[in-house]
């Protein structure tokens, strides 16, 4: 199957699951208040400030690059949804995120949405099934680790022979998505350490 057709297929499979999802959350989607919406903001611009050194040297770093990346990634976004624990915050983070970047860099790229869209719809579907609240450690790590999995298997069998021309060997795609699942884990773990307490100095800010 050629790469293109495949590609459209996954997009037209990721409206279908959007749409599925959207009816199955409807009744628990909640609005965002201003304060939700500011802190999604804030955690969108941190997320984005976190990865400015992997973009700028640590991709570079043999085999590692993946692991690095998704540490930083997953802890800012678990404890922007223990900030904002509400059906729909992870979509804001990650989409908004990925807009961003694009906005910031080269500009915006529609072939890259459907992977943001893929990254957020893995997020939400576990979350639509534990609950939007953040409260445990296999919760977490299951969140990581289905979106690390998404993230890394879209980018290095569709993306990076479809877009960047790049082929990978099957070991090497393997490895990275092994890696960035060690990341994963790893951020998961942090996120559920950090989340709580700054999650209690927002409840109490200083002053």
């Amino acid at each position: 199957m050629k790469l293109t057709t495949l590609y459209l297929l996954s997009t037209i499979l990721l409206a279908v699951s959007v749409a599925i999802w959207a009816v199955a959350a409807r009744r628990r989607l909640a609005r965002f208040t201003t304060r939700d919406l500011t802190t999604l903001a804030m955690i969108m611009c941190l997320l984005h400030v976190v990865l400015l050194p992997f973009k700028s040297g640590l991709a570079n770093v043999p085999g590692l690059d993946a692991l690095v990346y998704a540490i930083p990634y997953t802890v800012v976004l678990l404890v922007g949804l223990r900030l904002v624990p509400k059906p729909g915050a992870a979509s804001c983070i990650i989409l908004g995120q990925g807009l961003l970047g694009q906005l910031l860099g080269r500009g915006l790229n529609p072939v890259m949405w459907p992977y943001h869209v893929w990254c957020a719809l893995s997020v939400e579907a576990v979350l639509l099934v534990t609950g939007p609240v953040l409260r445990t450690l296999p919760q977490a790590l299951a969140l990581a680790c289905l979106r690390g999995l998404v993230s890394n298997g879209y980018s290095y069998l569709l993306l990076a022979p479809l877009v960047w021309r790049q082929h990978y060997a099957a070991w090497y795609v393997e490895m990275k998505i092994g890696m960035g699942l060690v990341g994963c884990v790893i951020g998961a773990w942090l996120g559920m350490v950090l989340g709580p307490r700054v999650e209690r100095a927002a409840a109490n800010p200083v002053g």
